[in-house]
């Protein structure tokens, strides 16, 4: 089993070799500003939810670990989900759900302390 995940590993990395080595060659056409637009269009999704992870964790000295993660789990649904209302209602019930939950059990079971925050 090591010997195939070790295998599909060797492939995976010479393909992405490969891909860098071509888009080196594209790079040489292409000039820098116009390539760092390309890029962040290309992964504006990873940064907006990336921004909102750091946002996330600046936040949490603040506001407190429950809230503070409910909004999270919210705003990451609304920017990568589709946007229904019912999913939207589907994306509120699960964040309280897997955020009070976790709380619970890392608070009464692991007794860990999550960080208070204005209001828990």
């Amino acid at each position: 089993m090591a010997l195939l995940l070790g295998l599909l590993s060797l492939i995976l990395v010479i393909s992405k070799v490969r891909d860098l080595i071509s888009q080196r060659a594209e790079l040489k056409k292409l000039k820098v500003r116009e390539y760092v637009k390309e890029v962040f269009i290309e992964y504006k999704l990873v940064f907006i939810t990336l921004l909102n992870f750091f946002l996330y964790i600046f936040l949490m000295q603040y506001i407190g670990f429950i809230i503070t993660t409910i909004i999270f789990i919210i705003v990451t649904a609304i920017i990568i989900g589709p946007k229904k209302k019912k999913d939207l209602l589907v994306a509120t019930i699960v964040s309280v759900v897997i955020t009070v939950s976790t709380y619970i059990f890392f608070q009464n079971v692991l007794y860990v302390r999550f960080p208070s925050g204005l209001f828990f």
